[in-house]
This record gives structure tokens, C-alpha cells and sequence, in this order.
């Protein structure tokens, strides 16, 4: 997750090599992805999403509007996605040494 923060795809990379599950998530309920993005790090969410991990993003939450048949755990895809990565281009093998 630091990792993906700080931008620091050598060990992104590493630890996808040796078996990190790109879909964990943090008591905050964030993915590596998830947190990718949220700082920028578009080098670290293209090696993710190569890796298998799914763009994602929490809904914001306005407590005070929150409707009751809401689901509020729902995690929806960001519509940016497709900016960052091209489903034509994505390999469907991860080579992360690219």
C-alpha cells in the first residue's frame, strides 16, 4: 500500500513477483489500485491492473443525505479508468520487466 502511495514501482513490482494479492485491502478498505490513483501514481495502477487488480473506487459518503436503500459498501469502476489503461493493450499475461 506505501508503496503504491509513494509511487515506488521496483517494489510494487516485487512483491507482485513474489505473490502480494493485488485485491487486499486495508482497514480502510482501500486496494493498492485504489490508492494508485487516488495519488496520482498512474505508472503503479498500470502494473496493478496488468496484475489483475480491478479499478475501483470507495463512493463518498454524505452522511446526511445517505438514502436508506442505498447500499453503502457498493464499490463502483471510476470513469477514468479507461485513461489509464486500454483493454486492447493490456496483455493478458503480466510481464511486469516491461
Amino acid at each position: 500500500m506505501l508503496a503504491a502511495k509513494g509511487g515506488n514501482t521496483d517494489v510494487v513490482k516485487y512483491l507482485i513477483e513474489n505473490g502480494a494479492n493485488v485485491k487486499l485491502r486495508d482497514k480502510n478498505g482501500d486496494t493498492a489500485m485504489m490508492i494508485a490513483m487516488d495519488n496520482d501514481q498512474d505508472d503503479i495502477a498500470l502494473i496493478l491492473r496488468r496484475a489483475g487488480a480491478k479499478a475501483e473506487v470507495k463512493p463518498k459518503k454524505d452522511t446526511a443525505s445517505v438514502a436508506e436503500d442505498e447500499d453503502e459498501d457498493d464499490i463502483g469502476d471510476t470513469p477514468d479508468v479507461d485513461d489509464l489503461v486500454d483493454e486492447d493493450e493490456a496483455p493478458d499475461d503480466v510481464d511486469l520487466d516491461e
